[in-house]
């Protein structure tokens, strides 16, 4: 049988292991981890996503997407007569008519609601069946520093448990100054 101090050594050594590779965990997570900044526009987002910029006509896009086929873009934009939670209504149900006009089969829209820049914010949502897929479609919309932001949202339902912790990222992080 082992002496007592054998055991407390292994034991001591098990537990070092554990916590380097507890650490080393880690430090992987915060490597998947990026910031954006630009035009006013910031947030934290996966680097498993691939981001793009555009801009056109006074409204400026951010497209993150790739990983588990999510889509979330980010729309600032100067329109008049309409807020924010207009046009993401507009977006929602222009994208829910095309779906439907495309033979999928769509769900009721729905309005919904998120916190997106620290405040909750009104949003409008419908799934849609193509090919038998499933996807959720999602856009919120408000008002900032003069602005119209737009967030639009769409993936796969079975991917939901996965980009869901890649949205609140983005979503909880996300800042514009004009």
């Amino acid at each position: 049988m082992p002496k007592r101090s054998t055991i407390i050594k292994l034991c001591a050594l098990i537990c070092l292991v554990l916590f380097m590779a507890v650490i080393s965990a880690s430090a992987g997570e915060k490597e998947q981890s990026a910031r954006y900044s630009s035009h006013g526009i910031s947030f934290n987002y996966d680097n498993r996503l691939k981001i793009k910029e555009k801009e056109e006509k006074g409204t400026i896009t951010i497209t993150l997407e790739g990983y588990e086929d999510l889509l979330l873009m980010i729309q600032v934009m100067d329109i008049p007569l309409l807020s924010g939670e207009d046009y993401a209504e507009a977006l929602v149900k222009g994208m829910r008519d095309g779906m439907s006009s495309s033979g999928s089969t769509v769900t009721k829209l729905e309005k919904t609601s998120r916190n997106i820049a620290d405040k909750k914010r009104k949003g409008y949502t419908f799934d849609y069946t193509l090919a038998g897929l499933t996807f959720r479609y999602a856009a919120y919309g408000y008002n900032s520093s003069g602005k119209k932001i737009a967030v639009p949202i769409q993936y796969p339902v079975k991917n939901e448990e996965k980009v869901q912790p890649l949205i609140e990222t983005v979503i909880k992080s996300l800042k514009y100054e004009d």
